[in-house]
């Protein structure tokens, strides 16, 4: 009986150890990147102490979804934009969009998400700063990915643009005009 059981231990045990840590590996895997985000302004600069706009473009991947600033459920974890406060600059507004109702197999009612491109607006008030200097800008797009089987952990995304400060003499020249018409700042 002894043989038998040390060829078992010697055949099977290996090939268990190695399920078990291809089991282990598979499960600590991070999700697939789901949301691709930049933030950009839309204009090649600022003045010092004028009002700048920018906006976070994101990108979600096919067959992916993230919930809207207002998510249709309380438990649900909301898609938001957060600027670390910066010398010289304070958010005056964030312009979320709507999320766009959608059904899934699992809930009766519909969920509010973004889906495909996602565009938030910023405006931005900026304060004294000296012209030819730059003011560098960072945050996080945080959200929660799901498909239409599972969500994954809530994450984020770093955000970082530097606004060159330019003299009052030199007009503002248009930036990102495709993305900025598609945002309602009014």
């Amino acid at each position: 009986m002894q043989i038998i059981g040390s060829r078992f231990a010697r055949r099977v045990m290996p090939a268990l150890a190695l399920a078990c840590v291809a089991g282990v590996s598979a499960y600590a895997q991070k999700p697939p990147s789901v949301v691709k985000a930049r933030l950009v302004l839309a204009t090649q600069g600022a003045h010092s102490s004028s009002v700048a706009k920018a906006a976070v473009v994101g990108q979600i991947r096919a067959g992916y979804h993230i919930n809207a600033l207002h998510p249709s459920l309380d438990y649900l974890i909301p898609t938001e934009v957060q600027l670390n406060r910066s010398a010289g600059v304070t958010v005056e507004r964030v312009i979320y969009p709507p999320g766009r109702p959608v059904r899934f197999a699992f809930l009766k009612t519909p969920l509010a998400v973004y889906e495909g491109e996602v565009l938030i607006g910023l405006v931005l008030k900026l304060g004294r700063a000296d012209a030819s200097s730059v003011i560098p800008l960072r945050g996080k797009l945080s959200y929660q990915a799901c498909n239409d089987h599972a969500c994954f952990a809530p994450t984020s995304i770093p955000l970082r643009l530097v606004v060159p400060i330019l003299p009052a003499s030199v007009p503002l020249q248009s930036a990102h005009a495709a993305i900025f018409s598609k945002i309602r700042f009014n």
